[in-house]
């Protein structure tokens, strides 16, 4: 699998995930790309150092970043030469201490035996139930995911929601892109609910009911919490990579699994 293709592919499914909810800023240049939601929080400005990037790649992502006045991360590829980062560093950015892989599946999940019952999000008001837990677990306000992930169920079919229902309560949540390759997004689970195979269920099952004769396979960008389940569902590592954040929230990098 290349790496920057598969970001390629990352760039053009976020891009989707935002369209209806904000009107996202996507760039590109020599050995990067930007997808900026223009919300003012890090974790939904992404910007990515692809393999050839040099110096002037990271001058062009800071300048981008800066201009569009919104916090972001840069995911930076492992390959890189240290000379290549030097511009964030000198911008503000500072490098999170866990890594943050690409990783890929090119099988179907096994259809999971759980507590939970997994349904794809059919309604308004099943799609908010599904906004409120990724804002709780993630740590993230939210009026902000609302603004960046409502939308018309009925017309794009391309962005799928699950919910792991508990009873009549939402225990885990994902959002899924559809394409050749699947897309996995916002896998959030609150704390109350973890350690209980919430996320495991929300994950194998919507990846099994999605995948068809044509998926190619499936990626994700992982965070360091979960990471440990992504491999227990057969993901594997594409590309290694360390995280550069400027402006980052000190309760969402917790959520995600990095140290304070």
């Amino acid at each position: 699998m290349d790496a920057d293709a598969l970001w390629r592919a990352f760039a053009e499914h976020l891009a989707r995930l935002y369209a209806y909810g904000a009107k996202p800023t996507v760039e590109r240049g020599s050995g990067w790309f930007a997808v900026l939601s223009n919300e003012q929080h890090t974790d939904v400005n992404i910007c990515v150092l692809l393999s050839d990037a040099t110096r002037r790649s990271s001058e062009a992502v800071a300048r981008l970043l800066e201009r569009a006045d919104v916090p972001g991360v840069v995911s930076v590829s492992s390959s890189i030469d240290a000379d290549a980062v030097e511009p964030l560093r000198a911008a503000g950015f500072v490098a999170a201490p866990l890594s943050e892989p690409l990783m890929w599946l090119d099988s179907r999940p096994a259809p999971p035996t759980s507590e939970f019952d997994v349904r794809r999000v059919a309604t308004a008001h099943e799609l908010s139930r599904a906004i409120e837990v990724a804002s709780e677990a993630h740590a993230i306000e939210g009026g902000m995911l609302t603004r960046l992930l409502t939308r018309d169920l009925h017309a794009d079919k391309s962005v799928t929601t699950w919910i792991a229902w508990s009873g009549d309560e939402p225990a885990s949540v994902a959002w899924l892109t559809r394409g050749s390759k699947l897309g996995v997004w916002q896998m959030m689970t609150p704390a109350r609910h973890r350690r209980r195979g919430a996320a495991m269920a929300t994950l194998a099952a919507a990846l099994h009911q999605l995948w068809d004769d044509g998926t190619e396979g499936a990626f994700l960008w992982a965070s360091p919490v979960g990471r440990l389940l992504y491999d227990r569902v057969g993901f594997t590592v594409v590309d290694e990579r360390r995280v550069w954040v400027l402006g980052g929230d000190e309760a969402a990098n917790l959520a995600l699994g990095h140290p304070a």
